[in-house]
């Protein structure tokens, strides 16, 4: 179980897709799913998320191969396979109609589930195969997560599967329950690592505004100190704080001389706000009409959302939906979570 704590915006995520390369190349699995701070009453989310993931995954495979994971899952989950596929429907394409789970309550239910899903994993974690789930924002987890979290990693003795986990430790307490559950797993041996990012220094962003304006680092020296105190070295802080300038035209290119131009006083002196939220706003704001009426309703479906469902919503086609949300991709505050957005 690797950790990954910091800030918002600090690069949590960023650093842990870093790991997606060699375990693919390793003909690994990575899959990630995310808790959501207004849907905390939903057991699972974040699994669930992961898991579709995976299981979509598996159904691109040969017959042949298909037919080896159905022979897996259906010898490990055996008359109880209904349960995983009520959680995950999907996997129900993979292993067909079965019969209906013997009816359990309370305690009973929720430790048959554990050790169905303990199972479920130890089929797709494998030398083979080894498997890496990420789930971001723990410090948003449900109980029922956080009993399932536990479970696997006191029973994972196998060393095929990775739990990598991000939070905002700014967020999470001495009595939060996350907290409570990381120390009762290391009461039990449970090896947790972790990683604590903090801003980046001064010297760095000066590297990186030097870098993204190309001219000496010594050249950005007044750039780098504004930037530091508007932003405190938060990364996600600092892209967006250097789109705003220049979507202002504080920092405009030069295409006569072939190089960026700035008036450091007027820099210093525009009316630029120190607060990210109200830096977000405006950047909003500044999209065209149904683009934010898009993304108004995007995010009363929650922090994911697929073209087929926005455009039910929107009632048009995901066509026109795709055309709406442009700008917002463009400007960084979408991020797609496959290629097929460049069909569109």
């Amino acid at each position: 179980m690797m950790l990954v704590a910091g800030f918002s915006g600090v690069g949590k995520t960023a650093v842990i897709n870093e790991v997606h390369k060699p375990i693919v190349r390793q003909r690994g699995y990575f899959i990630k799913g995310k808790f959501d701070q207004f849907n905390r009453n939903i057991p699972f989310r974040a699994f669930v998320q992961a898991f579709r993931d995976l299981v979509g995954q598996l159904l691109s495979e040969s017959d042949s191969e298909l037919e080896q994971w159905k022979t897996q899952f259906l010898d490990a989950l055996g008359s109880n396979a209904q349960v995983i596929i009520n959680l995950i429907p999907d996997l129900g394409t993979l292993l067909g109609p079965q019969p209906p789970a013997p009816e359990l309550s309370g305690t009973a239910a929720q430790n048959r589930f554990n050790l169905l899903f303990q199972q479920f994993i130890q089929v797709v974690s494998t030398e083979d195969h080894p498997l890496a789930i990420f789930i971001d924002d723990l410090q948003w987890a449900d109980a029922a997560s956080l009993d399932l979290i536990q479970t696997l990693m006191a029973e994972s003795q196998r060393g095929y599967f990775l739990l990598l986990g991000a939070y905002r430790d700014n967020e999470v307490f001495t009595a939060h329950p996350l907290s409570v559950t990381l120390a009762e797993l290391e009461q039990t041996g449970t090896q947790i690592h972790s990683i604590t990012l903090a801003p980046l220094p001064s010297e760095s962003v000066n590297q990186l505004i030097a870098d993204t304006l190309a001219t000496s680092a010594k050249a950005v020296e007044p750039v780098t100190q504004l930037v530091m105190q508007k932003t405190q070295g938060n990364p996600f802080f600092i892209t967006q704080f250097l789109q705003s300038l220049h979507q202002n035209q504080l920092i405009t290119f030069d295409y006569d001389r072939g190089q960026w131009h700035y008036d450091i006083g007027q820099l210093q002196t525009a009316a630029l706000t120190d607060d990210v939220i109200a830096l977000m706003v405006a950047q909003l704001q500044k999209l065209p009409p149904d683009t934010q009426n898009a993304l108004t309703l995007a995010a009363c479906i929650g922090a994911q959302f697929d073209l087929a469902t926005l455009a039910i919503v929107l009632e048009t086609s995901p066509l026109e939906v795709a055309t709406a949300l442009w700008h917002a991709l463009e400007a960084g505050l979408i991020l797609p979570t496959s290629p097929t957005h460049q069909f569109f």
